[in-house]
């Protein structure tokens, strides 16, 4: 292990975390520009012919946090490992979305409506609690996905990373709030 902090040079690792979404695909791509970048996504294909002709520059490791979390156990799983291990600075974007959207569902395929008002009638209504069994039942919320996976991911990163880590950055999208068109 390095030391913690200094500045990014040209031809360093960048790892950044959620390289499949809206967000991290872009600085995935951007940073490519400058140094390499190991992309952790849930599916590899999914993005692989947005960052077709990088492929010398971006590296994509698939791992699904939500899962790794749930199964508790090592300090670093064996998915994030090799994407993480030379990593001197780490970019998180995997911030979740407005309440509710279906990226809020376990599976980002399913309408979450049915579920979101399920856990309002149940929580009568109160929107804190709902959220809460929203939590409780490992859908993408903003504890979930910004609070407990981040918290998981700089972990790992703390013991599998094998040069300086130089930076940890995280974008997020917390308090945003949908609005009427």
């Amino acid at each position: 292990k390095g030391r913690v902090g200094g500045a990014l040079v040209p031809g360093d690792k960048i790892a950044v975390v959620g390289a499949s979404g809206n967000v991290g695909k872009l600085v995935a791509l951007r940073l490519s520009d400058t140094y390499k970048v190991n992309g952790i996504v849930r599916d590899v294909s999914s993005v692989e012919g947005f960052f077709e002709g990088r492929e010398d520059k971006i590296s994509l490791f698939e791992a699904n946090l939500l899962e790794e979390m749930k199964e508790g156990g090592e300090s670093c799983p064996d998915s994030l490992r090799p994407a993480l291990r030379d990593a001197s600075a780490l970019v998180i974007c995997t911030g979740t979305t407005a309440f509710p959207t279906k990226a809020w569902t376990k599976s980002e395929e399913n309408d979450i409506s049915g579920d979101v008002l399920g856990v309002l009638v149940q929580n009568g209504f109160k929107v804190k609690d709902a959220i809460a069994s929203l939590d409780e039942k490992g859908f993408n919320t903003p504890n979930n996905v910004d609070a407990k996976s981040n918290a998981f991911i700089v972990n790992a990163w703390n013991n599998a990373c094998e040069v300086a880590q130089k930076r940890a950055i995280m974008l997020s999208s917390i308090g945003v709030q949908r609005r009427d068109s």
